[in-house]
């Protein structure tokens, strides 16, 4: 319930009498519902470990509640099928943006996960005053585009590149973000947007998102790595991501000598490197967009920011013991893939073993992946585990 707590939700969303929209025992079930499609009734009392006239009790009253649909199975064999059970998308919906150094994205999804609609604008240089007035604007347009009641809002996730002064309060990002920096950012967006914020580090959300829609299906503890202008990444044990005394886990550039920061593993010197032979790249979607992994910029960024990015690979695989490392971000699929070919583990063997290394995987999520993480993060404080 970390986070929860603070927020002044909206009363439409609220369980009859109390001050939260589920209870634990009904988060479990709305999670084993989400993450498995098409679920039993059954299914659900076996794999929830409530007793079952507590499940069945609970699973009416997220019904009645507008949460869950409970549609009858097809007859298989003698007695009764068991009801099946899916998440109702319109009973809520949550905002996701992501502020990084070249674009901002906007993004909602409802309660099934499901994204409704996503919108990208590139921004230099980049107001704070003149991008939350245009997101507040964009706000009111999708929810009239998609006839969304805002009374069902559960709140807006923020994600911002750089790192937190204070856990969730106020962020030291990245140059080209001076103007966000420094100031209480938090009680500034919930003002913008009237509703419950969740502030967050870009990396932090981008874990999220792979965690509850992406890497986190396959794997339940991993390193995530985001490539964007900067560096940095996110971190999730056994589901659940890791946020540190300051909200500042997964700053992993941090490993780094202050001497060795400009061959970190930033997406935003490659860019420079590629402008200064004359390619004409404007922004990180411009990247993606033309890149070409055998261009010899490429392939000598790659050689400069190799030994920074193999420590910390190995650092995240001797701290975290993660079953895999995400390569996420803003980062061309093509350049990821070349990343991950060039890496070795250091690891020596003994009595011919060697300590498990975790699998290097590209993140295969189709929309901003911080946006997207920022989004989910609301719906997953309040409905999911």
């Amino acid at each position: 319930m970390d986070g929860i707590l603070d927020k002044q939700l909206s009363p439409a969303l609220l369980s009859k009498g109390k001050s939260e929209v589920a209870s634990r025992r009904e988060r479990i079930i709305l999670d084993l519902v989400r993450r498995t499609p098409d679920i039993t009734r059954a299914d659900v009392t076996d794999r929830s470990d409530l007793p079952q006239p507590t499940c069945h009790r609970l699973l009416d009253r997220l019904a009645d509640r507008g949460l869950i649909s409970i549609t009858k199975g097809a007859p298989q064999g003698r007695g009764q099928p068991s009801p099946h059970l899916k998440l109702s998308p319109d009973a809520a919906f949550s905002v996701g943006i992501s502020v990084n150094t070249d674009v901002v994205t906007f993004l909602i999804v409802d309660l099934s996960c499901e994204v409704i609609d996503q919108q990208s604008f590139e921004t230099l240089p980049m107001s704070k005053s003149s991008t939350l007035q245009r997101l507040q604007s964009i706000l009111d347009e999708m929810l009239l585009k998609h006839g969304l009641d805002r009374h069902r809002l559960v709140g807006v996730g923020f994600a911002i590149s750089g790192f937190f002064l204070k856990k969730g309060v106020s962020v030291n990002a990245p140059e080209p973000l001076l103007d966000w920096s420094l100031d209480p950012l938090l009680e500034q967006l919930e003002q913008t947007f009237d509703a419950p914020v969740w502030l967050e580090n870009g990396g932090t959300t981008g874990a999220i998102g792979e965690s509850l829609v992406g890497a986190g299906q396959s794997y339940r503890t991993f390193g995530y790595l985001a490539f964007n202008y900067g560096f940095g990444g996110g971190l999730v044990l056994d589901g659940q991501p890791i946020f540190g005394a300051n909200g500042n886990a997964g700053e992993l550039s941090t490993m780094l000598r202050q001497e060795e920061m400009d061959n970190r593993p930033g997406l935003g010197s490659l860019v420079a490197s590629l402008n200064q032979s004359g390619h004409d790249i404007g922004s990180m979607i411009d990247l993606a967009a033309k890149i070409d992994v055998d261009w010899p910029e490429v392939q000598a960024w790659v050689s400069r920011i190799r030994p920074q990015l193999e420590r910390i690979i190995h650092g995240l695989t001797g701290i975290l013991d993660p079953e895999a490392i995400v390569f996420g971000g803003e980062i061309p699929r093509e350049l990821a893939n070349l990343l991950i070919t060039k890496h070795r583990f250091w690891h020596m063997s003994r009595y011919g073993q060697a300590r498990p290394a975790p699998e290097l995987v590209v993140s295969n999520l189709v929309h901003d992946s911080s946006a997207l993480g920022a989004a989910l993060l609301p719906l997953k404080n309040c409905y999911f585990l």
